[in-house]
């Protein structure tokens, strides 16, 4: 790993992270706005509400329970991938130099997103769904909840799930990954 920054914690694969057509576990990529956070998997509940026929609180147990799993072998990419190429042409103030490793591929496994909101019934005109994390991000400011949100058309997508296992091993937080070695700001440049 090639850390970039250390709380948070943020590193991409080094070159051996890219020997096997899946990332290995401890060798993908981790970006990150803010402190990993503590979250007790008894009393988490995904929350949707808004734009729905029916807001919906759900348990990890009861996702498990209720809905079909499924496993989706994807890449995926941070936006900073290479960054620091963009860097070589013109500074980018405040942001770390990436190289070519913050992209990874794993097999993921948990629920279709759609089979979720097809329970919550969004209303007719909604266009996009949105998402709010445990995570904060105190880069923004005010400090606040790290967020995103696509497009509905691409949330029904059947390869678009919840996950909550990488590899067939559950996700777990991590601060830092084992093996990370290196201090805030060491790089290699593509």
């Amino acid at each position: 790993m090639v850390v970039h920054e250390s709380r948070p914690f943020n590193a991409e694969s080094g070159l051996a992270g890219f020997t096997e057509v899946l990332t290995p576990t401890d060798a993908f990529y981790v970006r990150g706005h803010g402190e990993v956070p503590e979250v007790d998997p008894d009393a988490w509940r995904l929350r949707i509400h808004g734009a729905v026929e029916r807001e919906l609180e759900l348990s990890l147990s009861t996702l498990r329970e209720v809905f079909a799993e499924r496993e989706v072998t994807a890449t995926l990419q941070c936006a900073g991938n290479r960054r620091a190429g963009l860097m070589a042409v013109s500074d980018i103030p405040g942001e770390a130099p990436w190289g070519p490793g913050a992209t990874g591929t794993a097999t993921w496994s948990g629920i279709a997103l759609a089979d979720v909101l097809a329970l919550a019934k969004p209303l007719p005109g909604v266009e996009h769904i949105g998402f709010v994390g445990a995570d904060i991000s105190t880069e923004a400011r005010p400090a606040q909840r790290f967020g995103g949100s696509v497009p509905l058309a691409k949330a029904v997508r059947p390869e678009v799930i919840l996950a909550w296992a990488m590899n067939g091993e559950p996700l777990a937080p991590r601060a830092r990954r084992p093996g990370a070695r290196g201090r805030p700001g060491l790089h290699w440049r593509a």
